[in-house]
């Protein structure tokens, strides 16, 4: 049995942006301002299998998977790492490149709680009414 395991929090080597695609948020290493922050799981082939579908990898309005590095500042318990840790790890990334861009950068937390902590209203002025084309 295939199980998954939290291996710890970090963020990109690479910068890139967080865009937005009306609520969904997608990594766009096209215009390199910030280090993306996330989480880290260990998965198997066929829960990989299952994201990827998820995730529409490679399909109209889908995603595409990158390995990339990752420079890893909590451990599996949340315990700052000392002097980080570099690993690898896929991300799944936008394929278009005319996403529309956050007006607020989430530099601190969880993109989730960020927007969900926003008011209905400045929710729906997150999004630019310009088109960024990188």
């Amino acid at each position: 049995m295939e199980q998954e395991k939290y291996i710890g929090s970090g963020h990109t080597l690479q910068k890139g942006i967080l865009n937005l695609d009306g609520y969904i948020p997608f990594v766009n290493f096209d215009s390199p301002l910030y280090q993306i922050k996330g989480e880290v799981f260990q998965v198997g082939p066929k829960k990989l299998q299952e994201l990827d579908r998820l995730e529409m990898l490679d399909m109209d309005g889908g995603y595409e998977r990158d390995l990339i590095d990752i420079y890893l500042v909590t451990d599996d318990k949340d315990q700052r790492i000392s002097d980080g840790k570099v690993v690898k790890a896929y991300i799944y990334t936008n394929i278009y490149h005319d996403m529309r861009v956050v007006r607020e950068y989430v530099d601190e937390g969880d993109y989730k709680k960020f927007v969900m902590s926003q008011s209905q209203k400045k929710r729906d002025n997150m999004i630019t009414d310009k088109i960024y084309f990188c």
